[in-house]
């Protein structure tokens, strides 16, 4: 069964870092482009972004923080998420007295047959009410989905209301932050690394891999490498093969990189029964007149196209990338653009380059693609930042003045002060 694709409408900052408290963003459900100056906390909002569409805001535990967002498909699932110091929380012999305790909660809302589903979870216990009826389970260590999909089964609803929303999750899981230089290529080829095969019966995905000290890609491999897994030593799969339910985004990527043949390959580094480990990840590329050369001689610009088809291949839902065109010619870039496909993005670029390739059809659209990021120091010498769309009038002008084909996306974006 086929299922829409999960896509973030809006995003309320109630209390994080140095934002300004109150800002409240709409994102397009297809290509949504961060704007700002060095600084102005484009990156910081891209790993938010990450951590709300995954629902797993590890990388903020240790901080305080508290936003809400909205998930679609319809009707809307409505999240609020709030990290905070906690005190008398029980013995915990790991924790320094002088260390800081923080607790995450979370409130999620959505419409059911039977009425407002309302959530409520402190990472431990599970609370959820619908009409006069209140249900408690205790989950410690769950998941926004897991508390969702609780919640239902203890309600006897059936999970057909939030379905659409809970297979999203579970397909944006890996969605992190692409970034800006060769980090995710280097996560993805260099050990310690490590893909632990779960065996047949696992829910979802057969092969995960997990980056010790990063955590940052899970690969999702086709289901016909199941076989070969339980048995072989060395996995290798042609390019073409890692596309696991995410469309056609390698199937030219030899043709698009220049070469004939891209094989991905991975060795066993150890074996039990339902859990085969393996390691050193290794591309290897081979040219049209046979020769073979590693990963490692590609150029950068080739290293990067490599590390973001492959992102693409294992997130079917979304694309969060920062700097998305370093290194890339405009035919990649063209190409990039392109197998974005239905997915919803997330971009930032300096580069000029990013905005020949986007379709802005109206003013209403302008309003909701375009995060407009500033920052401010007031006299004492803190800095603030602030993330907003384009007000109404910004984006009819913009609008108006793009339409008139006169000038480039960039050029009208500099001149009416909107980059």
């Amino acid at each position: 069964m086929e299922f829409p694709k999960l896509k973030l409408r809006r995003l309320k900052i109630v209390r994080f870092r140095n934002v300004a408290p109150g800002c409240e963003l709409r994102f397009d459900d297809g290509v949504n482009v961060l704007l700002g100056k060095n600084g102005t906390g484009k990156t910081t909002l891209l790993a938010l972004i990450s951590c709300v569409v995954r629902s797993d805001f590890t990388t903020f535990a240790s901080e305080p923080f508290e936003v809400e967002y909205d998930l679609a498909p319809e009707p809307l699932m409505k999240v609020r998420v709030a990290n905070a110091e906690v005190t008398n929380v029980g013995p915990a012999p790991d924790v320094l007295p002088s260390e800081t305790r923080f607790r995450l909660r979370l409130w999620v809302s959505l419409t059911v047959p039977a009425g407002e589903l309302h959530v409520e979870s402190d990472g431990i216990n599970v609370e959820s009410r619908i009409g006069g009826r209140t249900k408690q389970v205790s989950l410690p260590g769950h998941g926004l989905q897991h508390a969702v999909a609780y919640s239902l089964l203890e309600h006897e609803i059936g999970d057909d209301p939030a379905q659409p929303h809970l297979h999203g999750m579970i397909h944006t899981r890996e969605a992190y932050r692409f970034d800006e230089s060769l980090d995710s290529f280097r996560a993805m080829t260099s050990a310690p690394a490590y893909l632990s095969f779960r065996g047949p019966s696992a829910p979802w995905p057969t092969i995960l891999s997990e980056f010790r000290g990063g955590g940052w890609l899970t690969v999702f491999l086709p289901s016909s490498l199941v076989p070969r897994a339980e048995v072989e030593d060395r996995l290798e799969l042609e390019l073409t093969g890692l596309i696991a339910q995410s469309g056609a985004d390698l199937r030219d990527g030899a043709a698009l990189l220049g070469f004939a043949r891209v094989i991905w390959i991975a060795d066993l580094l150890e074996g039990e029964p339902g859990n085969r480990r393996f390691t050193r990840f290794a591309f290897r590329l081979v040219r049209h007149d046979g020769a073979a050369l590693s990963h490692e001689h590609l150029s950068y610009g080739q290293k990067r196209m490599l590390a973001l088809l492959y992102y693409m291949a294992c997130n079917p839902q979304v694309l969060i990338a920062d700097e998305v065109v370093n290194g890339l010619h405009h035919e990649w870039i063209a190409a990039v653009m392109e197998r974005i496909g239905d997915r919803q993005a997330f971009l930032t670029s300096q580069n000029p380059l990013l905005f020949d390739y986007l379709s802005v059809d109206s003013a209403d659209r302008a309003g909701r693609m375009f995060v407009l990021c500033s920052a401010e120091q007031d006299e004492r010498g803190k800095t603030t930042v602030t993330w907003r769309n384009m007000a109404p009038e910004e984006a009819a002008r913009f609008h108006e003045d793009l339409a008139a084909g006169v000038e480039y996306p960039s050029e009208v974006l500099l001149r009416r002060g909107l980059w």
